[in-house]
């Protein structure tokens, strides 16, 4: 069973996300944009530590210490009793986000896409941990669509899953925030450039959010 999954929010020949990569190591799990996947990651432990870091080959370059690498720590989050499952973290993309410029040289294979959402709402995919299962957990176990199930040596397994929410007056607001600040430091104009910013709510739900400053 495979260990990856990438996954894009659009169409291959339209308006689009990033293409975004999760995958396992023995019972880890990590995330990251593939725009910046050799520079930031998410990893979500065992152990129940989780983070937003750089990874070890872009900070060995700065000659600070390692551990000064992590932007942000946080616990995951607690086991709903009802189902035994833990929701480990979120993707946000909202539809003014997408954009027809690829931001990848080259095409990623075997995505699974996910049609764009209306306007005025996000697409948001889940990582959910499930309870030790028997066998492999299909569609019939989770609330949303399922994009996609990854193994952990466990016993546990990783449900992706996507649906559409609509984007509150406040995370508008806090998009806005964002392209104002990309634009503020960015060189030049670049409709292919993409931002990300580490969201979390009063829940502690965490959440990668997409910004594409430019239009196309």
């Amino acid at each position: 069973m495979r260990k990856s999954l990438r996954f894009c929010i659009g169409e291959p020949a339209g308006a689009r996300s990033t293409v975004w990569k999760i995958w396992t190591s023995n019972n880890d799990v990590y995330l990251a944009s593939r725009v910046i996947a050799s520079h930031t990651k998410v990893s979500l432990h065992e152990s129940g530590a989780c983070q937003y870091s750089e990874t070890s080959e872009s900070f060995a370059r700065t000659g600070k210490r390692n551990r000064e690498r992590h932007r942000r720590r946080w616990q995951r989050r607690a086991v709903y009793p009802e189902s035994g499952a833990v929701n480990l973290f979120r993707v946000i993309v909202p539809q003014t986000e997408l954009r027809l410029a690829s931001a990848e040289q080259k095409p990623a294979k075997a995505v699974v896409w996910y049609p764009s959402p209306p306007l005025g709402y996000g697409a948001y995919v889940e990582l959910w941990l499930t309870p030790i299962l028997h066998e492999v957990p299909t569609h019939l176990r989770f609330m949303h669509d399922l994009l996609g199930v990854l193994p952990l040596s466990n016993g546990h397994y990783v449900g992706i899953t996507a649906r559409y929410l609509e984007i509150e007056p406040q995370d508008n607001e806090k998009l806005r925030n964002l392209k104002n600040l990309y634009k503020g430091v960015a060189q030049r104009p670049d409709p292919q450039s993409r931002g990300w910013a580490l969201m979390f709510n009063q829940q502690d739900v965490h959440a990668l959010l997409e910004v594409a400053p430019w239009p196309d």
